[in-house]
């Protein structure tokens, strides 16, 4: 089989880049560095303290292991002799963009490597966030059709559906016409025809949005040791509603915490990726209306979208009855499962290693010492006709993460010929010097006429511009097919502007390649702990310390 070539997406975040340099000024905010085994270390020494096989077993009903090697970690998890690398993803649809692969495949990569340095097992752990509930987020992939135009295929949502988290909403009779869709762009030939029906197995009418991407995840990553999790489980529930009240209880100290380690962030030269809403905590509450976040008012609680009031002590009442009803935001989700699982070490992407830099002293506050994160790999998939492309056009791979009417500028000023660059340069220059010349000569016969000549001048290099822009235009015409070429290769690469792992989706590829694009991914990613960076030792959450840097 032909695989094709599957290579690092290069860091485009300031902040990203960084982070992994070890910069003095992010020192503050993390409990280690990622590249740093001593970081690992201080994490599995305060998470064995922590966290005996007792409080491990509350939730080994919610561990979906794929396999036995998964099994095997998982039992020694069990038993406190081994840790867990955790990630995770909302429950797109089709399992989303790339990326959510990655970040599965990242976190594998990191167990693997952290149980070479710690002598002992270390489980990837995948986090469903099954009680997300924008449906605008997860409703929809991004295809490349066979003229490698971006297509949309989407489903439509249940007309006046309130709010539900992906656990409980189900897939409606539009499922089965985004199935067809993708069917459409699904080669017969090769791995297409497994790959469609792996699809049609997992993606059905009347399943849960969230089942159904951790299903299609399970078998895509079937042979690899990572299990599953899902934030809407039972046991999972149970196990961090103390964290929850907790959180409840102290809402406003730790939206103070977060605000000042926001500010410390901004004041850093960054800028922060979550904004923190006044008086909102970072929990939310499940109704019949759906879905809503608890914002402090007045000794109680209401609800953001709904404003419903309800009592402190009605709530506790009905939360400690139904731990069910309560949901992490993005703040509070980390700790969360810093508190029910042995966590050494979170995979994110460049937004979730940027909003950990918020949160350091929210765990504090919860007592546990913050995962160090370790931030995924991003990849680019290039097939063989899209290289060969490229090498046609005179672009690399890295050369065409661009717009694609930047990339055709270029493209036009790099190969127009150069006697016809040289001659419109030499045109441009003799049209604004000799204009230049008669505006200065000119008020020896009348003063009146410099603004005339001036305005001629305009004209006259404006000319000039518009006979450079029809030959460009000419260019263009003259080379069609060439010019379709880059867009067709740059689409692979950068479809609709962006990275392929933020827009396209799994399915096609695998249809075309099948699992030994998978094992090709995670061979792709190599993990080397060898770096020490003493100053990355802990995040400084002294509130005093902290306000009065804030102030000055």
């Amino acid at each position: 089989m032909n695989l094709p070539r599957v290579l690092p997406t290069p860091v485009s975040s300031r902040f990203l880049n960084d982070y992994l340099a070890g910069a003095p000024a992010l020192a503050r905010f993390y409990s280690g560095h990622p590249l740093d085994p001593a970081a690992y270390t201080r994490k599995a020494l305060e998470v064995h303290a922590r966290m005996t096989p007792a409080v491990r077993q509350r939730v080994r009903e919610a561990y979906r292991p794929l396999n036995g090697a998964a099994r095997a970690k998982l039992d020694a998890v069990m038993q406190g002799r081994g840790f867990v690398v955790t990630t995770g993803q909302q429950a797109g649809l089709f399992t989303g963009p790339l990326y959510t692969i990655y970040k599965a495949l990242s976190a594998v990569r990191l167990a693997a490597e952290l149980e070479r340095h710690l002598r002992c097992p270390v489980l990837a752990v995948f986090w469903v966030a099954a009680d997300d509930h924008d449906w605008a987020e997860v409703d929809h992939i991004d295809l490349l059709d066979e003229q490698h135009y971006l297509r949309t295929v989407r489903v439509p949502a249940d007309k006046d559906a309130p709010p539900w988290p992906m656990s409980r909403r189900l897939l409606g009779g539009g499922i089965d016409e985004a199935v067809a869709a993708v069917s459409e762009t699904l080669p017969q030939e090769g791995f297409g025809r497994d790959t469609l029906e792996m699809v049609r197995r997992t993606y059905t009418a009347g399943r849960s949005v969230a089942a159904a991407f951790e299903d299609m995840l399970a078998e895509i990553l079937a042979d690899f040791p990572i299990a599953i999790v899902s934030s809407a489980h039972q046991a999972v529930k149970q196990a961090s509603l103390p964290v929850m009240l907790y959180e409840l209880e102290n809402a406003a100290a730790h939206e103070q915490l977060v605000s000042t380690q926001t500010e410390l962030v901004r004041a850093a030269g960054y800028k922060p990726q979550v904004t923190v809403t006044p008086s909102a905590s970072n929990v939310f509450l499940l109704r019949d209306a759906g879905r809503d976040r608890l914002v402090r008012q007045r000794g109680g609680w209401s609800l953001r979208r709904t404003g419903e009031r309800i009592e402190h002590d009605d709530l506790l009442a009905q939360v400690q009855a139904d731990p069910e009803m309560l949901s992490a935001n993005v703040f509070l989700r980390p700790v969360i499962e810093s508190s029910v699982f042995p966590t050494l070490s979170y995979v994110g992407g460049p937004a979730e290693t940027t909003y950990f830099a918020q949160i350091g002293c929210l765990f504090e506050a919860h007592d546990i010492m913050p995962p160090v994160v370790f931030p995924r790999h991003g990849l680019t998939i290039v097939d063989h006709k899209t290289e060969h492309a490229l090498e046609r056009v005179g672009h690399s791979v890295n050369s065409v993460r661009a717009p694609f009417g930047r990339l055709v500028g270029e493209m036009v000023r790099r190969d127009l010929p150069a006697g016809v660059r040289a001659a419109l340069a030499t045109a441009e220059e003799a049209v604004t010097s000799a204009f230049g010349e008669v505006e200065r000569s000119v008020p020896a016969v009348d003063p009146t006429l410099a603004g005339p000549v001036r305005s001629a001048g305009y004209r006259a290099a404006a000319e000039v511009k518009r006979t450079e822009k029809r030959i460009e235009a000419q260019f263009r015409r003259n080379n069609e097919a060439r010019i379709e070429q880059l867009r067709k290769a740059a689409a692979v690469i950068y479809p609709g502007g962006a990275p392929q792992e933020r827009v396209l989706n799994i399915v096609p590829f695998l249809a075309k390649w099948g699992r030994g694009l998978i094992q090709a991914m995670h061979d792709a990613m190599p993990v080397v702990l060898d770096r020490s960076v003493p100053d990355w030792t802990g995040v400084k959450c002294d509130m005093q310390q902290e306000l009065d840097v804030r102030e000055a």
